[in-house]
């Protein structure tokens, strides 16, 4: 998906984060109920917006 800027598997309560970027929350609500809580391997999906990021000196 060319949404996706990122992907880990990770250790926890989930097994995969992915980074994706889109135009606006339009898009983003079309991309997870549409293509990705459509695929049969994933169960559950939480989303989590970033609003700012920090970045090292």
């Amino acid at each position: 998906m060319p949404q996706v800027d990122h992907a880990a598997l990770v250790s926890g309560s989930h097994d995969l984060v992915l980074l994706v970027r889109t135009r606006d929350t339009t898009s983003l609500r079309e991309l997870v109920p549409t293509h990705l809580q459509g695929m049969p391997e994933i169960t559950s999906t939480e989303t989590v917006l970033i609003f700012d990021e920090l970045r090292s000196p």
